[in-house]
């Protein structure tokens, strides 16, 4: 079977994110999610976490700006965003969560904030870089279904 130039071009997007470690393996778990009755189950699942996280990410800048910081509200936003990016297998936003979260629970409150900056900065490279990852596949399926004999 002769793959298309778009396959070609959504692989090698693919082992890029994967290479780079921008995702994880977890995200290849999800693509496996897919079939005929979900083909968009993938970018069904990064909208939810597109739309939750900045606010979750916002409430986190918030908090850390409150004069009085409150560690266990910190805590718990960050092990949300953690919880969700390594479902999804968003490796480089949990990773820095992961960073956060040791400079959480060392008192660190410059170190935090630092690290969220670096959260925030992780967050738009996913998504910027998925965003085309995910054009492209809908023109594939665009593409395929053209193809199908009517």
């Amino acid at each position: 079977m002769e793959i298309n130039p778009l396959q070609q071009q959504i692989a090698a997007m693919k082992q890029s994110l994967l290479a780079e470690e921008i995702l994880d393996y977890e995200f290849l778990r999800l693509e496996r999610l897919a079939d005929k009755d979900t083909p968009n189950i993938v970018e069904e699942i990064f909208t939810l976490y597109f739309s939750d996280s900045p606010k979750v990410i916002a409430s986190l800048e918030q908090a850390l700006e409150e004069l009085h910081f409150d560690y266990a509200t910190v805590d718990r936003y960050l092990h949300r965003l953690k919880g969700s990016s390594m479902t999804i297998g968003a490796n480089k936003v949990a990773i820095q969560t992961n960073q956060a979260l040791e400079c959480c629970n060392k008192g660190d409150m410059e170190g935090c904030k630092a690290a969220v900056g670096r959260i925030k900065q992780e967050h738009n490279t996913l998504k910027n870089r998925l965003q085309p990852y995910f054009q492209l596949i809908g023109q594939a399926r665009v593409a395929k279904t053209a193809d199908r004999p009517k």
